[in-house]
């Protein structure tokens, strides 16, 4: 842009300053007789970037002089400052017109029509460059600082979530590409905002449902007629279930989270070491184990199984042990035992009650007409009914058994 300003006003170069220390951006133009272009004095920037006015200086060299203005951007940032080469052949014609017309004024004007007339082309020929300088830093600057002050502005918002693109027009090719730059920038942090923040919501229902599953499998654990003991990989108490400390008389709290073996009793962590040991011996991944424990004086029959828990990648999570209470299936088992004894006690002695009766009431039967004794009567009388009162017996026994 500034090259283009440059050749546009036929200036010799243009630059411009962001801070009094900051590099400068120079367009300058290709010829012999133009200088090298030094950077200006701290003291000339301080009126433009500072004092925010319109300045000029001229800087001599052996081969002419350069004519430099400084012009302060209309939104406060930067400066432009504009240069014309006049080389020394032109200072030369310039010096010989002001002697030409000092002496002219002194003596006749009108003696020297052509050399006022020089003068006067010359004069004008100065405010010319001098107004085409300055509305030239003026422009410069606008087109220069309307883009910033825009990107600025877009920044702002997009501090504050705010994913407007930036929407002006640059003569400038870098301003353009640096517009072009950001808007693509900011196209990509709303994308990005987008997929953190539907990343976040599937990651937020995710652990709503491990919420939700571990609680029920919690309460499915607490209402389970087994008792439930896990550990993880360092021995660290997990979980003990509801029926698991009702059985072992244990306080949860006082447990889970901490090493079985500085929380269990030497008896209790005897049968788990025992588990292990014969779980390592076998090289089985779960085993089984009927024990007797003692709570408080009690002695309770176990089936214990221990099984070892791994994840997906068969990378070992911990172990869990489950047992019941085996004391309602053995005393179902000495039920059943006896039931059968009953029966079989029944069966037995209601197997002769029957021919004993009939034996009787045949006897009766037989002899009754021929032995008048009363004592023959009674007693078959009494057989018969002893008889009966043993069969009702009998099945009273049977039904209970």
């Amino acid at each position: 842009k500034l090259r283009s300003l440059r050749r546009q006003y036929q200036l010799d170069a243009v630059e411009y300053y962001p801070d009094l220390f900051g590099e400068r951006l120079l367009a300058v133009a290709q010829g012999e007789s133009i200088p090298s272009i030094p950077r200006a004095s701290i003291e000339f920037l301080q009126k433009g970037l500072k004092e925010r006015h319109e300045s000029s200086t001229i800087h001599h060299f052996a081969e002419g002089n350069l004519i430099r203005v400084i012009v302060p951007m209309v939104n406060g940032k930067g400066a432009l400052v504009v240069s014309s080469y006049i080389p020394m052949s032109l200072l030369s014609k310039m010096d010989d017109i002001m002697v030409a017309y000092e002496d002219f004024r002194d003596l006749n004007p009108i003696e020297y029509p052509i050399k006022s007339i020089y003068l006067v082309v010359l004069v004008l020929m100065t405010l010319v460059i001098l107004m085409a300088a300055t509305w030239f830093g003026f422009y410069l600057a606008r087109q220069l600082s309307v883009p910033l002050e825009e990107l600025g502005k877009a920044t702002r918002r997009l501090a504050r979530g705010d994913y407007r693109l930036v929407e002006v027009a640059s003569g400038s090719t870098e301003i353009s590409h640096l517009i072009e730059s950001f808007n693509s920038m900011t196209n990509q942090l709303e994308a990005s905002e987008k997929e953190v923040l539907a990343a976040n919501r599937t990651l937020q229902e995710a652990l709503e449902q491990i919420d939700e599953h571990s609680k029920y499998i919690e309460v499915v654990l607490s209402n389970a007629s087994t008792g439930v003991v896990s550990v993880d990989h360092n021995g660290t108490i997990t979980m003990v279930n509801r029926h698991a400390a009702q059985l072992l008389e244990v306080d949860t709290a006082k447990i889970v989270g901490k090493r079985a073996v500085e929380v269990l009793s030497r008896e209790y962590f005897g049968i788990f070491n025992d588990l292990l040991r014969s779980m390592k011996q076998h090289k089985a991944e779960s085993i089984q184990k009927e024990v007797r424990i003692n709570v408080k004086g009690r002695s309770i029959p176990l089936q214990m199984t221990l099984s070892v828990l791994y994840d997906d990648s068969k990378r070992e999570l911990g172990k869990v042990l489950v047992f019941d209470d085996l004391t309602p299936v053995l005393s179902a088992q000495r039920s059943a035992a006896w039931t059968e004894v009953a029966r079989r006690i029944a069966h037995e002695i209601k197997n002769p009650l029957t021919p004993i009766k009939l034996a009787a009431q045949r006897l009766n039967r037989k002899f009754g007409a021929e032995i008048k004794d009363p004592a023959f009567s009674e007693s078959i009388n009494m057989i018969v009914d002893q008889v009966d009162d043993m069969k009702n017996l009998v099945d009273e026994f049977s039904s209970f058994a």
